[in-house]
C-alpha cells in the first residue's frame, strides 16, 4: 500500500510540474510597438532575464529577451518593467553579511516587477534570497534603489536602514508625520501599504494576489459498485461470497481552493452515506450482511483547466469511515432457523485509503474514485473480510 501511495504522489506531482500553461499578456518592444500574445505562465519569484511566449494556441513557442523588451505583463500573474539600475546586491544570510555599512554599487539592466503604480511608483527585484526594492517618480523613465543593507560587527549584526530616509523625502509632502516612517520595514506588504496611502486614488496595486481562495459546496450522488467476502479458517461455515452489489450513495462535499498557483490546488471533505446489504446459503446456514455507515473522505485535489468552464482533476484521498449501529454480519441455521452467530460491526472506525480523477464543467461533475480494499471484521480474531468498492460520483455545485 505505500508503495502505491508513493507512486500516485509521484505521478501527481510529475504531471503537475510538467503541466505548461500560457496566459494572456502582451509586451512593449524598443520602438514602443505593444504586442498581445500568450505568454507562458511561471512563479516570477526571480526576476527572469527573458520570458517564452505564443502568438496563440496553435503557434510554436519563442523567446523575448531583456535586450529586446521594454515592459511585458502577464494577466494575473505580474507586471515587470526594464530598468538600467545601481545595485546593491547584498544578502541577508549570515554567512554572506560584509563588515562594510556602505551599499557595494554595481550598474546592471534588470526586470523590476511593478508592485504599486501612482505618482510614486514600487517595485521589486529577487533573486534567489536576495531581495531589493525601487521606486520611480515623475516619468517613471528611471529607477532608484531603497536602500537597506545587513553587516557584520564585533557584537553582532547592524543596519542600515537610509531607505526610510528616502521615504520621508519622497513623501513628507502628503505624509508629514516623520514617525510614519520610523519603524517601517523592508518587506514587501509594509512598502506596499505606504504607497498605496501616499498614491491615494492614483494607486494601482499590482501586489495582491488576483487568486483569491474560494469555497465550494457541492451535492454528490452515485453509484457504488462493490463486492464482499468473509472467510474464517477456523469454522466450516465462515466463509461466503456475497458476490457483486451495486449500492447508492448520497452525499455533500466542501472545498477550498487554494489562494496560490492559479487555483489548481483544492482541499475538500466529502461526507456521505453508503450501504452493502447482501444474502446467500450454503448446506447449512444462510448468510446475510448489513454494513451501513458514514463516509468521510478528505482529500488534496489538483485541477488541470482547459478553460474557465472546463477542468479535469486527480485527487488522493484518507477515507474515515464510521460504520453504524445496525450493522452486523450473520448466519442462521436452515433446520430451525436459529441464529447460530452474528458479528456486531457497528460503530467501528476505519481508515483506508482511495484514488479518484474527474472531470469538471460550470456547475457539474463527474469523478470515478478506487478505494483501497476494506476489511469490516479486522476486530474479530480468526476472521478477515475485503470488501471492494468503486465510486461513480456526480456533483452539483450549488455555491
Amino acid at each position: 500500500m505505500k508503495k502505491l501511495f508513493l507512486f500516485l504522489f509521484i505521478a501527481i506531482h510529475s504531471i503537475a510540474l510538467a503541466q505548461t500553461t500560457y496566459n494572456q499578456g502582451y509586451y512593449i518592444d524598443n520602438n514602443n510597438n505593444k504586442t498581445e500574445c500568450l505568454i507562458r505562465s511561471g512563479a516570477w519569484q526571480n526576476n527572469s532575464e527573458q520570458f517564452r511566449y505564443k502568438f496563440n494556441e496553435n503557434s510554436s513557442e519563442e523567446i523575448k529577451t531583456i535586450e529586446e523588451v521594454k515592459e511585458f505583463y502577464i494577466s494575473n500573474e505580474a507586471k515587470f518593467k526594464r530598468f538600467t539600475v545601481a545595485i546593491d546586491k547584498s544578502s541577508t544570510l549570515m554567512n554572506q553579511l560584509s563588515e562594510s555599512p556602505n551599499p557595494e554599487w554595481a550598474t546592471e539592466t534588470i526586470f523590476l516587477k511593478v508592485l504599486v503604480e501612482g505618482d510614486i511608483n514600487l517595485y521589486e527585484y529577487q533573486d534567489s534570497n536576495i531581495k531589493k526594492y525601487f521606486f520611480s517618480t515623475d516619468t517613471h523613465e528611471k529607477a532608484e534603489q531603497l536602500m537597506y543593507r545587513e553587516y557584520k560587527v564585533i557584537d553582532g549584526i547592524r543596519k542600515n536602514n537610509h531607505y526610510r530616509q528616502q521615504l520621508y523625502n519622497l513623501m513628507k509632502d502628503r505624509i508629514n508625520s516623520k514617525s510614519r516612517f520610523e519603524y517601517i520595514s523592508y518587506k514587501k506588504n509594509s512598502l506596499t501599504k505606504l504607497f498605496l496611502e501616499y498614491n491615494g486614488d492614483k494607486a494601482k496595486n499590482l501586489s495582491k494576489k488576483e487568486f483569491s481562495g474560494s469555497l465550494n459546496v457541492k451535492i454528490t450522488a452515485g453509484l457504488v459498485p462493490s463486492s464482499l467476502t468473509v472467510n474464517n479458517n477456523v469454522i466450516s461455515y465462515g466463509t461466503f461470497d456475497f458476490g457483486n452489489k451495486t449500492s447508492f450513495r448520497i452525499g455533500t462535499e466542501v472545498e477550498y481552493i487554494m489562494p496560490f498557483n492559479k487555483n489548481k490546488w483544492a482541499i475538500f471533505l466529502n461526507p456521505n452515506y453508503y450501504s452493502f446489504n447482501g444474502d446467500g446459503s450454503n448446506s447449512r446456514s444462510d448468510f446475510s450482511v448489513k454494513y451501513h455507515n458514514i463516509e468521510l473522505p478528505l482529500g488534496i485535489r489538483y485541477y488541470f483547466y482547459l478553460n474557465t468552464d472546463t477542468k479535469f482533476y486527480i485527487n488522493p484521498i484518507v477515507n474515515y469511515t464510521i460504520s453504524l449501529s445496525s450493522s452486523k454480519l450473520e448466519y442462521t441455521a436452515i433446520n430451525n432457523r436459529e441464529t447460530i452467530l452474528e458479528l456486531p460491526i457497528g460503530n467501528e472506525r476505519t481508515t483506508t485509503f482511495a484514488f479518484g480523477t474527474g472531470f469538471a464543467y460550470k456547475n457539474f461533475s463527474i469523478e470515478g474514485r478506487f478505494h483501497i480494499v476494506k476489511d469490516i471484521l479486522k476486530n474479530y480474531n480468526y476472521w478477515d473480510s475485503e470488501l471492494k468498492t468503486f465510486d461513480i460520483i456526480l456533483g452539483y455545485k450549488i455555491f
